[in-house]
């Protein structure tokens, strides 16, 4: 299997297959828990705001790249989770609408750095 063929079939399904079998908002607490613990309780909100974002790409290479959709994607988030006044519940809200792959691969993301053990009770 190569990366395209998994992506295509993923990307026709809309997500992974046991994402069914995840609990959404015990993933987004623990996403939320992790950045707590990475960058403390005065930053947290802004590295998910940050990363969130960055799941799309920088905006920059966005831009240089003439990726229209990609800039478009990035501006609707930035807009809808309040840009540079950016709130948790926003985020929080944007952060449900994720296919959970998504929001695995921004707690896998941390995982190396911080040596985390996940505290998913579900």
């Amino acid at each position: 299997m190569t990366n395209q063929t998994f992506h295509n079939y993923i990307s026709k399904q809309g997500d992974i297959g046991m994402s069914q079998e995840i609990n959404k908002k015990e993933l987004i607490k623990e996403l939320i828990r992790i950045y707590k613990e990475k960058w403390g309780k005065d930053e947290y909100v802004d590295w998910l705001h940050n990363d969130l974002l960055m799941l799309v790409g920088f905006k920059i290479d966005l831009e240089k790249s003439k990726d229209t959709t990609g800039v478009k994607l990035w501006n609707s988030i930035d807009k809808k989770v309040g840009g540079k006044s950016s709130t948790l519940p926003r985020i929080k809200k944007s952060l449900e609408e994720l296919p959970t792959y998504a929001l695995m691969s921004l707690i896998g993301y941390h995982f190396q750095s911080l040596q985390i053990k996940p505290d998913l009770r579900m």
